[in-house]
Formats: structure tokens, C-alpha cells, sequence
């Protein structure tokens, strides 16, 4: 028979006899905050102090003279596997009779409570190779836990956050763009298992932009004003929404694409996450989940509004770029095209010229130029008025761009003169192209309910006979215009004279 243990190994009287009388040592155990628990052999619970029917949730009579898992108890390790009765921590200290220290142990009560313990396990010897008991030291490090679960969260998080910002910077303001958006923040938001992106548009409605495990097309087909989006106007920022019901405020065609795009009728409940940018909510993320009705809590609410943040910013720079691409772009166009007709005017002509006539160089082919201007537009334009005018002007510059092909060009020199550039073309093929031209423009303009008569002249010049660069080419298509309009207009001519197979040319 071994001797008695407790007064062996301490020297002092067993715990079931202090447990009884009190004295000093039971106060120091009951003193401390984390729970002590003797076990025998069999895995049952001897003695215990106050805390440890706190920690673990249960009362005296609960824990004393019970087995290691009480029922509806279950505990599992920190990878998520369950940790069974024959692998507590009391049983597995019996059976080696080694210690064991600091395990960090998930615990699943009756009640649906979650929580960690920490637990320490040290076996109690006398003259035997065997344990006869055992102490367990247990802490509650639930609230630790969170908030390394919450720090890995959001380290996660901002990380997820960084690498959806930098890819979205390489879109533009479009579907991609919101697209990308919307599965960035059901990715990174703990949670979030389908979402809406509803973005506002010009006529102050929402508009479903984007969608996850929803129906985007089918979403697409209806819009909401802000006041239908289940939002509580007194709470400012991200905010749980509860239900999708809006049977008592939308109309059918506007109400029943949401219940059609998916389970939306199955949404416990939804984060709505607003957009602002320079004091105007431009956007809502709609984050739904199907399972708990308090799957966002606080944290998550955290997250949200930093998503939403983050996609303000990335918002105004896209939107600054696209407006600095759109002035960029427009003032290129002031640059280099006419402004009355779109034609390119005498820079970006210029420009053509020169690239047309050195490749032409390289390549031994050549190159026709046309110098046109029209016959009649100083009476249309004193008698008719400057408006009637330039709608003529217009109207002659869809004709002249109709009469070539995809490659050649048609610029406005100015006022009523034009210059049609064509690149690998001979004198033979520039002169049918003159002819098409004066019968295109010999042909009546219906214009504000007049019909206007325009008729042109035209100088032709070919490089690189005679012409040697872009300059002569010009000079000798505007002296032969300027012989056309001497001698009788309605006409072409070429410079120097040459002989084509069409009438028209001198």
C-alpha cells in the first residue's frame, strides 16, 4: 500500500481533509485566479478550488468526483482536431508520467460557449514508478486568444487590402474596376460570403455595379433610391442591416430582380459599408451572410469602414486620372484637329506630309497631293449667313473623307480650302480621285431647308516627280489651283501640266 500521498509529497494533510477543515494552504489555493484541480489515477476530480469552477463554467458538485470531460463537454486542440476522453491531458500524464505543460486547448460547452485554456499538468510520485495524482493548473486565455485572432485578422486584412489597392490602380473606372472591388471585400472581410456593389449615378439613383454569388445581370435590370437601401440615417458610417425585404416600399419591376438574382431571401444579415468621397456617399458595399445573424461584429465593422476608405482614395486618384487623361486628350485634339470640322488641321497635316514623303523616299512609290477650294462658299456665306456657313463646311468635309480611303488624308488648310493627302498613289489614280471628288461636291447640300451649291477647284502634284519633298508637293498643287481658278473653276489641273486619262486635267 503506498502511504498516504498528499501528506507524503507535501507533508502537509490531504487535500479532501483541508478541503474540509480550511487552514493557510486552502487559502492560498482558493486565492488564486486560475483554477486548481486534483486528480486521482482514474481521472477524477478530487479537490478543486473556486476558480476553477469559474474558469471552466461549472459548479461543485459538477466538477468534484466527475471524469475529466463532463457531458456535453468537448474540447479540441489549437489545429481544430477533437481531443477525445482517452487523450486529456489528466489521462495521457497518468499514462507516461511526464508532465505536461502550457497546452493551449479550445473548449466547447454544453451552452454553446466557446473558450482557451492553458493548462499545465504535473504528475505526484511517492515510493512508486506510477502517479498516484495529479494537479492541473488551468487559465483562461480566451480573451488573449481574441485578440491574437484579431491582430492576425487584420494583419491579414491589411495585407489583402494593400495588394487589391495596387491591382486596382491599373483600371480604370469601370466594371473591371468594381468587379475587382466587390471581390476584394468579400475576400477580405471575415464573414462576407456574397455582396452588391451599388454605385450612384448621375440621376442620384444606386445602381448595382458588381456582384458576388449573385446575378449581376439580373441585378442590373432595377435601382434603388437611397432611402429604400434599409439603412438606419441615424448611425453614420458602416452598419448592420438586417432582411432584404422590401415587398412594402419597391415596385414590382424594381423589386423583383433582387429576389431573382439569388438567395436573397436567405441573407441573415448584411453590412452595408458607405462610400464617401468629398462629403458625397457615392457608393454602398453590400456584405451578406447566410448562416449567422451575428457574423459582423464590431471588428468587422472596423474592416469595413478601412475597406471603404481605401477605396475612396483609389477612387478620386482613378477619377482624377481619367478627367487629367480627358483634358490631356482634348487639348491634343485642339492641337491637331479643326475644331469646326474634326478634319486634321495644317499641324498634323504638316506631320503626315513629312512621314508620308520620307517612307515614300525609302520605299521608291509615290505620293499625290490635292489642293481643293470651294467655288462658291463666299456667297453662300454673305448671303446665307456664317452659321449656314460652316454647317456647309462640315457638311463638305463628311463628303471629301467619303471619296478616299481608310489610309489617305483630308485636312482643313482653312477657311474653304482642304488638302487631301494620298500615300502610294500615281498621277493616273490621283486624277479619278479629283474626279470623284468634284462630282461629290457638285451634287446639291440640303441644309436648314435650303439647297446649297458649293463646287470646288483642285490642284494635284505627285512626288517624287516633280516634287522633291513635302514642301514643293504643297507649293505645286496650290499653283495649280491657283491656274484651275484663273481659268474657269469646277476643275482640276496638275503641276506641272501632264496629260492623265480623265478630262479635267491640263
Amino acid at each position: 500500500m503506498p502511504p498516504e500521498p498528499l501528506e507524503s509529497v507535501f507533508q502537509l494533510p490531504s487535500f479532501a481533509r483541508l478541503s474540509a477543515e480550511g487552514g493557510p494552504y486552502r487559502t492560498l489555493v482558493e486565492a488564486l485566479d486560475y483554477g486548481v484541480l486534483l486528480y486521482d489515477p482514474t481521472g477524477t476530480v478530487l479537490v478543486h478550488n473556486a476558480s476553477a469552477e469559474r474558469v471552466l463554467g461549472l459548479s461543485a458538485p459538477e466538477l468534484t468526483g466527475r471524469a475529466p470531460l463532463p457531458p456535453g463537454w468537448a474540447l479540441f486542440y489549437e489545429d481544430g482536431s477533437r481531443l477525445t476522453q482517452a487523450a486529456h491531458p489528466v489521462v495521457k500524464v497518468f499514462q507516461t508520467g511526464q508532465a505536461l505543460r502550457d497546452q493551449v486547448i479550445r473548449v466547447a460547452h454544453r451552452d454553446g460557449r466557446t473558450g482557451w485554456l492553458q493548462v499545465t499538468v504535473q504528475p505526484l510520485f511517492a515510493e512508486s514508478d506510477a502517479p498516484y495524482a495529479a494537479v492541473a493548473s488551468m487559465i483562461e486565455v480566451t480573451a488573449q486568444r481574441h485578440a491574437r485572432e484579431q491582430l492576425e485578422r487584420h494583419t491579414r486584412f491589411r495585407a489583402q487590402l494593400s495588394r487589391l489597392v495596387e491591382a486596382s490602380l491599373q483600371d480604370d473606372l469601370g466594371s473591371t474596376f468594381y468587379q475587382r472591388l466587390m471581390e476584394g471585400a468579400v475576400d477580405a472581410i471575415p464573414g462576407a460570403q456574397a455582396g452588391s456593389l451599388l454605385l450612384r449615378g448621375d440621376d442620384g439613383l444606386f445602381y448595382f455595379a458588381a456582384a458576388i454569388n449573385f446575378d449581376q445581370e439580373v441585378l442590373a435590370r432595377t435601382h434603388l433610391r437611397e432611402h429604400e437601401l434599409y439603412r438606419d440615417p441615424d448611425i453614420i458610417g458602416p452598419q448592420r442591416i438586417y432582411g432584404f425585404d422590401n415587398s412594402g416600399i419597391l415596385e414590382p419591376e424594381r423589386r423583383n430582380p433582387l429576389y431573382e438574382a439569388g438567395n436573397t431571401g436567405g441573407i441573415k444579415v448584411s453590412l452595408s459599408i458607405p462610400v464617401e468621397v468629398s462629403g458625397q456617399i457615392i457608393a454602398y458595399f453590400n456584405l451578406d451572410n447566410f448562416d449567422d445573424k451575428d457574423a459582423f461584429g464590431p471588428d468587422t465593422t472596423e474592416m469595413g469602414q478601412l475597406f471603404a476608405q481605401q477605396t475612396a482614395v483609389v477612387w478620386r486618384r482613378l477619377k482624377l486620372e481619367a478627367e487629367l487623361k480627358g483634358e490631356r486628350s482634348a487639348l491634343e485634339h485642339m492641337a491637331f484637329f479643326d475644331l469646326l470640322t474634326g478634319l486634321p488641321n495644317r499641324t498634323l497635316l504638316s506631320d503626315r506630309l513629312r512621314q508620308v514623303v520620307s517612307q515614300s523616299s525609302r520605299s521608291a512609290t509615290p505620293v499625290a497631293l490635292i489642293f481643293l477650294d470651294l467655288d462658291n462658299f463666299k456667297t453662300v456665306n454673305d448671303t446665307s449667313g456664317h452659321d449656314l456657313g460652316d454647317t456647309l463646311l462640315r457638311a463638305v468635309a463628311a463628303r471629301l473623307a467619303a471619296c478616299v480611303r481608310a489610309g489617305d488624308t483630308v485636312a482643313r488648310w482653312g477657311g474653304d480650302e482642304f488638302v487631301v493627302l494620298l500615300p502610294h498613289t500615281e498621277a493616273e489614280a490621283a486624277a479619278q480621285v479629283a474626279h470623284k471628288i468634284l462630282g461629290a461636291l457638285e451634287a446639291p447640300f440640303e441644309l436648314a431647308g435650303q439647297k446649297l451649291y458649293s463646287g470646288a477647284s483642285l490642284g494635284l502634284s505627285v512626288f517624287p516627280e516633280p516634287a522633291r519633298d513635302g514642301d514643293e508637293l504643297l507649293k505645286y498643287a496650290d499653283t495649280a489651283l491657283y491656274r484651275v481658278k484663273e481659268t474657269g473653276k469646277g476643275s482640276f489641273s496638275f503641276f506641272p501640266t501632264r496629260r492623265t486619262g480623265g478630262s479635267g486635267a491640263a
